[in-house]
């Protein structure tokens, strides 16, 4: 007979379920973005030499120092080697730097807390861990479920709100006269990294409760 959970458990397991969403969220967000052939491919798909007037190898160069710049923890303002940024421009692109490095903060500290749980002594260590994450994993079902859902609708509009939210400007609206560097980072491009970070969250979420309802069926056996 499964035991019932003390309110402190439940507390614990909520908050650590929180936490380990926005960790595995955090982590294949860096992970994606960091997968440059993705960027290659829409140069080719979307002809995004023929748009800018610059080579694939060009764009690429371009596109590696960008996220070099928004992954670096020193500061200044992101300089590109073949397109010239307004101040607007340059300020967003710090912006979004913000976020990048609290992603990273976000990662740190969950991998912190998590090995500190795993070196004290806690009864049914194992049981709490596979529920935390059972609930993680619930928790992104549940909301890039709802996302996906906006998404089909409208993408455009999603993308609209998704950086009215994040930011309190509209220094993201770019010009393609004043900052030509949009040219080269078409919608379709977050769109399709979207779509991979959802189906790998799906992924690791759905193999998370198979592991979690795998044992939990093996427990109430005994």
């Amino acid at each position: 007979m499964l035991k019932r959970k003390s309110i402190k458990e439940v507390v614990v397991e909520g908050v650590g379920a929180i936490w380990f969403f926005l960790a595995l969220v955090s982590t294949v967000v860096l992970i994606v973005l960091n997968c440059t052939p993705i960027y290659r491919y829409v140069i080719n798909r979307y002809q995004l030499t023929t748009i800018t007037g610059l080579s694939e190898e060009k764009l690429m160069l371009n596109y590696k120092s960008m996220i070099s710049y928004l992954q670096s923890p020193s500061r200044g303002m992101l300089q590109l080697p073949d397109f010239s940024m307004s101040e607007a421009g340059m300020i967003h692109f710090a912006e979004v730097k913000h976020i990048f490095l609290v992603l990273y903060v976000i990662v740190l500290l969950f991998i912190l807390a998590f090995g500190v749980f795993l070196v004290t002594r806690h009864h049914h260590k194992d049981k709490c861990i596979l529920s935390t994450f059972n609930r993680g994993a619930n928790l992104t079902f549940l909301t890039f479920g709802i996302l996906i859902f906006f998404i089909t609708i409208n993408f455009s509009g999603t993308f609209t709100v998704f950086h009215k939210l994040f930011f309190n400007n509209n220094y993201w609206m770019f010009d393609y006269r004043t900052d030509p560097v949009i040219l080269a980072l078409p919608e379709q491009l977050f769109m399709i990294i979207s779509i991979i970070i959802i189906m790998s969250l799906f992924a690791i979420c759905g193999y998370i409760k198979y592991v979690y309802y795998k044992g939990k069926k093996s427990l109430a056996a005994r």
